[in-house]
């Protein structure tokens, strides 16, 4: 890896991110060398999307920011390089075509994620620039407050920039060794504490555990707090071995690891009928009473909700599924039950860890990275991209799309003067 003329960029990490700004930047004429710890290039890039690569999500620039909630504002200069409809083009120029999902996801035509981490891979050859895998970067050294080299498995390369690229600490086994939070604290960036985001949630009620496998495409899961300040997903829901999964709750998530971290309660409530509030599920079983009084409850309820789950809310209402008639539902049981089903309450324990994790919430706080360029307010040179840093989005490709925005910002915006 030795060589005489300092790099003018050396990117640590060969995710989306630091693939997209090491192309970018050797197209400007740049001399860049991709390191990457890992044996091959892109490997979590390759499970996302159940191997199937969610890119993006067909919305507006400022539905993409709204989407990422608490530091949305932050990706602005980022998405006006590249928002969702512009890497729908970009991939399409290099002959990947895209396909958008009725629920606005957007998945290769091709449908597989090894074609889009080839076609970022080809990209990156004709650019020029040099892959260097089983290459870690253990220390970025800076002289009078501008990067000067970079330490990369045991030689030093001299270098006029840096990009950490390295992503969090979501699939360790696949790289997320939290690495880039090292280097750069090394250098004097804060790290807010990263947590596992888009995760499943483990309950400290065991009946959910009996529903594994049980799944509904419509539910709003409300992290339940004070006041206004609630905080409410609606999407699908999984039922696991250990408690909760599927899109609304993985959105949820690294709030709910936020405030577990604090020592606070993360308690959910469950509406399995979102559009149809406590008082409809009241008139709905006074109607079942006078019209269909012989009917087994348990039946009636699922023509709304999964029988298995029919069942589990019954019980814990106190009502024998096996017998019970909604002639003969007692007045307590009549009240329970509407609130079973619109607001079931669940304490949650703890998330499934790292090692589940998609995503990692926390990393390199925004406050000491400029947003017009993603270079270091501390340290010239030195610049950052995707996940590595302090920002987390729902599930349905926000999260790629940032890679690939923050990666097209960094590459155009880094300096080497």
């Amino acid at each position: 890896m030795s060589t005489k003329e300092p790099y003018d960029l050396i990117v640590a990490g060969s995710g989306p991110a630091g693939l997209t700004a090491a192309a970018t930047a050797a197209g400007r004429g740049l001399r860049v060398l991709l390191a990457e710890q890992m044996p091959r290039a892109g490997l979590k890039l390759l499970v996302t999307g159940g191997g199937r690569c969610n890119l993006s999500h067909a919305v507006t620039a400022a539905q993409m920011m709204e989407a990422f909630g608490r530091q949305g504002r932050f990706l602005g200069p980022a998405l006006g390089c590249l928002d969702p409809e512009g890497l729908r083009r970009f991939f399409r120029g290099l002959g990947l075509e895209t396909v958008v999902r009725p629920d606005g996801c957007v998945f290769p035509a091709a449908g597989s994620s090894a074609n889009v981490l080839e076609t970022l891979l080809e990209r990156a050859r004709r650019s020029g620039v040099r892959l260097a895998a089983t290459s870690r970067v253990f220390g970025v050294r800076a002289e009078h407050g501008r990067v000067a080299a970079v330490e990369i498995s045991g030689e030093t390369l001299p270098c006029r920039a840096v990009l950490i690229a390295t992503g969090g600490r979501s699939y360790p086994g696949l790289g997320g060794s939290g690495n880039g939070y090292r280097l750069a604290s090394a250098l004097g960036h804060e790290i807010v504490e990263p947590l596992p985001a888009l995760v499943p949630l483990l309950t400290v009620e065991s009946w959910p555990v009996e529903l594994a496998g049980v799944s509904l495409d419509n539910v709003a899961v409300r992290l339940a707090g004070r006041g206004a300040h609630a905080t409410v997903r609606q999407g699908g829901l999984l039922f696991t071995h250990e408690g909760l999964s599927g899109p609304a709750v993985l959105d949820l998530s690294g709030e709910v690891a936020v405030r577990l971290s604090r020592g606070g309660p993360a308690d959910l409530e469950l509406d399995f009928t979102p559009g149809a509030d406590r008082s409809a599920w009241e008139s709905r079983l006074d109607g079942w009473r006078q019209d269909r009084g012989r009917s087994h409850l348990a039946r009636l309820l699922s023509e709304y909700i999964p029988r298995a789950l029919a069942d589990v809310l019954c019980r814990n209402c106190g009502i024998d599924p096996e017998s019970a008639t909604a002639g003969r539902l007692r007045r307590d049981e009549a009240q329970a039950l509407p609130r079973a089903v619109t607001a079931t309450l669940l304490t949650v324990r703890g998330t499934a860890g790292f090692d589940r994790a998609m995503l990692t919430r926390g990393g390199v706080s925004l406050k000491e990275v400029d947003p017009a360029t993603l270079e270091s307010r501390r340290v010239k040179g030195l610049y950052f991209a995707g996940e590595v840093l302090d920002l987390d989005g729902p599930c349905g490709g926000y999260n790629l799309q940032w890679a690939f925005s923050s990666g097209e910002l960094a590459g155009r915006s880094i300096s080497v003067r």
